[in-house]
């Protein structure tokens, strides 16, 4: 009895650590291959690996209703998560249509979008250094700069602001933290600073900390310290003048 006992233990865990491999998934109307793998493996180009997995030899064989186990290994890992909310604010993961509502600790994966409602806000925190805040009715997307190294926010609409940590001993750590806007991209070598897209487009960067590079039609401007740039949709950033002391970042 004891025997029999023992070797179904045996066998349940077994079962249990093989599932814990991987999770298994429904193909859906309308997807393939590779959009499969960009949606679970933020890579398009790692169907094979998927087929391979599955043991399967003619891709032709994916049809809606299938079942296909995804190999925990090659998951995409959460880029960020949201730490800190005010009101309402939504996630919409890539490749998917509805909208989900954001909680701290909520994760975020490269190409999901997020947005927040009237009188909200929102604080993401990329690894342990970088702090995005969201504002009142802002929209961004979410992803990474073309080596897919570094993170890199979208700001379509709204006004965000940065809080990149210092080491201990008072120096910047190195960040290629982005922000790129329907006008300009805007790159940190700082720590604090702030970013806003207006209704047609327009950008505003201001530096409160460090010093930021803001590029447009081409031309690069320093913003020191202390400075704001304003980027006209089409046309190069005007040249840096002064701003008011920096707004509380929660």
């Amino acid at each position: 009895m004891r025997k029999r006992i023992f070797i179904s233990l045996l066998c349940l865990s077994v079962l249990y650590s093989a599932n814990k491999e991987y999770r298994v998934i429904t193909v859906q109307k309308g997807e393939t291959l590779t959009k499969i793998a960009k949606k679970y493996l933020d890579d398009p180009r790692r169907w094979r690996e998927l087929l391979k997995y599955n043991n399967i030899k003619n891709p032709n064989l994916i049809y809606p209703g299938r079942k296909l186990k995804l190999p925990l290994y090659l998951a995409k890992k959460p880029i960020a998560q949201a730490i800190f909310k005010i009101g309402k604010a939504e996630r919409k993961p890539a490749l998917e249509s509805k909208w989900m509502l954001v909680r701290p600790g909520t994760p975020f994966y490269v190409n999901d979008i997020a947005r927040t409602g009237k009188k909200s806000k929102l604080s993401i925190l990329f690894g342990q250094s970088t702090k995005v805040t969201l504002q009142a009715e802002t929209y961004l997307t979410i992803s990474k700069n073309l080596k897919g190294e570094s993170p890199q926010v979208r700001l379509r609409r709204g006004r965000l602001q940065a809080y990149i940590n210092k080491l201990r001993t008072g120096s910047f750590r190195k960040s290629s933290f982005r922000v790129l806007t329907p006008s300009a991209v805007a790159g940190t070598r700082g720590t604090v600073f702030l970013t806003e897209v207006d209704s047609k487009g327009n950008s505003l960067v201001a530096t409160y900390e460090g010093e930021m590079a803001v590029t447009a039609q081409k031309v690069t401007v320093e913003v020191p310290s202390g400075y704001v740039t304003k980027v006209e949709k089409g046309k190069p950033p005007q040249k840096p003048v002064k701003i008011l002391p920096p707004p509380v970042i929660y």
